[in-house]
């Protein structure tokens, strides 16, 4: 379902349980949900908050972990120059495997990116990505760094 709060604030989400009927069967059983509240703050810049969790043996996975992430992002258009765009996430998810540790995992993404439109069917855009992800298993931080320039022609 989606409701909308005014102009500027949108909430959407989706709920579902499943039971095992047959204790014979492999039915996919308990609760998945995927929801976001999105907010306009202003012509340039957005905010964003979501959650979700998938059960294991949900939707085709074949990993048997439950998974839950809660996430935050920030977006802002035009930062200083027409073009300049900011983007900074945080998410945390837990991952629950039906056997061994629970997995913690938080998620740090800072993007900026430039896009020009040149022609009016060709466009660039050259964006630098610096992602930190730190997991509750791993002694070390994995650290990202990606620098992507892209041409766009459109047909």
């Amino acid at each position: 379902d989606e409701y909308q709060f005014g102009s500027r604030l949108k909430l959407s989400y989706m709920i579902n349980y499943d039971y095992e009927t047959d204790p014979e069967e492999d039915d996919i059983i308990g609760l998945t949900f995927d929801g976001s509240l999105e907010h306009e703050l202003g012509a340039s810049a957005r905010q964003s908050l979501t959650a979700s969790r998938e059960p294991r043996d949900t939707f085709g996975a074949n990993e048997e972990t439950d998974t839950t992430t809660y996430g935050y992002m920030l977006e802002l258009s035009d930062v200083l120059l027409r073009g300049l765009n900011f983007t900074g996430s945080y998410d945390y998810e837990i991952n629950r495997p039906l056997t061994g540790p629970r997995e913690d995992i938080e998620i740090l993404t800072i993007a900026i990116s430039h896009d020009n439109q040149i022609t009016p069917r060709l466009s660039r855009s050259l964006t630098y990505t610096h992602t930190r992800e730190d997991s509750s298993l791993e002694s070390e931080l994995l650290i990202e760094n990606l620098v992507e320039w892209i041409y766009t022609y459109e047909l």
